[in-house]
């Protein structure tokens, strides 16, 4: 094999594993088969054992983790089918149940609570079988046990085409129906211990909610809550359609920037502590979990987690970091945890943009001459500025196509309100770390939150300001295979412009 190919697939093997991993998922999405992909996987490897030259080694390696791919998914969408059968042939159906709490919402008629299933009716449940419960009087907490009888409710897909898919998005996330408790019937609850794990990421998020609520303003506070916790359940509803409108909505996604902090944050008390070195990377490893933990496990968070985790731990294994190797193992982590994240568009976003700025963004300093190049700007604001635009343009090129497929909008004023807000917001960030940092003290906390209110109201004016404008983005019914393409081909063709004009 050429040298050439040696080097490409040693610096990119885990990122050509995700890809062909990933294509056996989508196959296993659209043909559900567990049977055939699993004697495949045998015969395959089988081979692996046998194979006489480098070629056909890689060749069925590829094999295996497409097939392999194809399994999980199989399996995966085997099991959701099956649950949700069950939940059908239950719709309207007067049923007994029992299961473990494990959120509780106040609502206006009563309480709502994620249930994880345990009897139900006497039915067989396979895997994790979560329903939402509604009921009214006394409220259960986490971790109870709630005994009753209730109604099923199955779940609805789409109604009209471009509709949100309900049905599918719940079941992916384990969650098959809901249960409407009859007034009549009585609920018994049995006081239950959350895992202590389980109760110190409870405990610590309600700390972080208390003091960003003592510190500062309720508009504030919800803005925090989201960037630091990646609940978006208290933020202004007009601050969320102006961000939506402006195209910067990703900020509110807590993923790179906000792990980023958390990684500083971690080096330096390791720093100040004086941990040994190999020791200090642990923790930092540690507190990186710990916070994917606090967010939630979303998967963007994860995945800038792993990548963050690389990174620290690779001088201790003495391997050098490669980007792309770390970006195609945090992927394929997650999708052999959960093969149908490939679905969720906070997976697809977080992977689509941050390939995008690695490749686009250096293919951009290759190609821009160095009159509007950030590699050979001295002044530092210009060089900052045009660097940070440059980043927004090349995340911009490959998560356009999702975001007006999912949104059915094309972000116009985005290159620009990014170039403004993301700073600022990052500042926020820091601030609102600074504010649980301070909350021993309510005067600094205070202090720290007065600062936090007036970067609030800066971002929410600016966001304001370019949601007003007409042209800020420019709705779109549907997006088409042909359409995809047609937009592929006109970014390749800018790119050969200017690869022609400044390079050739």
């Amino acid at each position: 094999m050429d040298n050439k190919y040696k080097s490409i697939i040693r610096t990119r093997f885990y990122f050509i594993c995700s890809m062909f991993l990933a294509l056996g998922i989508i196959v296993g999405i659209n043909w559900q088969n567990t049977w055939f992909p699993f004697v495949l996987c045998f015969i395959i490897f089988i081979g692996l054992l046998l194979r006489q030259s480098d070629k056909i080694f890689l060749f069925l390696l590829s094999s295996l983790i497409f097939t392999s791919g194809w399994f999980i998914s199989s399996v995966r969408n085997n099991e959701i089918e099956q649950n949700l059968s069950l939940a059908d042939s239950l719709h309207g159906k007067t049923i007994s149940f029992s299961g473990i709490v494990h959120s509780v919402k106040e609502t206006e008629y009563g309480w709502r609570t994620d249930c994880e299933i345990l009897f139900l009716s006497d039915n067989a449940l396979k895997g994790d079988f979560n329903m939402s419960v509604f009921g009214k009087g006394p409220i259960p907490n986490e971790g109870d046990t709630l005994l009753s009888k209730g109604e099923m409710k199955k779940l609805v897909g789409k109604r009209n085409p471009g509709d949100f898919d309900f049905r599918s998005h719940f079941s992916r996330q384990g969650n098959y129906g809901r249960l409407f408790i009859d007034k009549k019937h009585e609920s018994i609850i049995h006081q239950g211990n959350l895992p202590f794990i389980i109760s110190w990421i409870r405990s610590t998020q309600t700390f972080v909610r208390n003091s960003l609520n003592n510190a500062t303003d309720p508009k504030t506070a919800g803005l925090l809550t989201a960037l630091l916790l990646g609940d978006k359940s208290t933020i202004d509803e007009n601050m969320k359609l102006d961000f939506a409108n402006t195209g910067v909505i990703h900020v509110l996604a807590v993923s790179g920037l906000h792990v980023g902090y958390i990684l500083i944050i971690l080096t330096i008390f390791a720093s100040i502590m004086r941990i040994p070195w190999g020791w200090n990377r642990v923790v930092i490893i540690l507190g990186l979990f710990a916070f994917c933990a606090l967010t939630g496990g979303k998967p963007s968070v994860v995945r800038a987690s792993i990548m963050a985790g690389l990174y620290v731990i690779s001088p201790i294994v003495n391997r050098p970091g490669n980007i792309w190797n770390i970006i195609g193992f945090a992927a394929c982590l997650l999708l052999a945890y959960d093969p149908l994240y490939i679905m969720g568009l906070g997976f697809i976003l977080s992977f689509s943009a941050v390939i995008s700025i690695i490749y686009f963004y250096g293919l951009f300093e290759k190609l821009l001459p160095e009159t509007i190049n950030p590699t050979h700007i001295q002044n530092s604001f210009l060089k900052n500025t045009l660097s940070l635009f440059l980043v927004s343009l090349s995340a911009q090129i490959g998560t356009l196509p999702i975001t007006a497929a999912f949104f059915h909008k094309i972000p116009i004023i985005s290159l620009v309100a990014n170039v403004i807000i993301v700073p600022i917001i990052g500042v926020i960030v820091v601030v609102g770390f600074m504010i649980i940092a301070l909350s021993f003290s309510p005067i600094l906390s205070v202090l720290a939150g007065n600062v936090a209110w007036l970067l609030q109201t800066i971002i929410s004016w600016f966001a304001q300001f370019f949601s007003s404008f007409s042209f800020s983005s420019i709705p779109v019914e549907q997006i088409v295979l042909f359409d995809v393409a047609l937009y592929s081909l006109m970014i390749l063709g800018v790119f050969l412009i200017f690869q022609s004009k400044y390079r050739g």
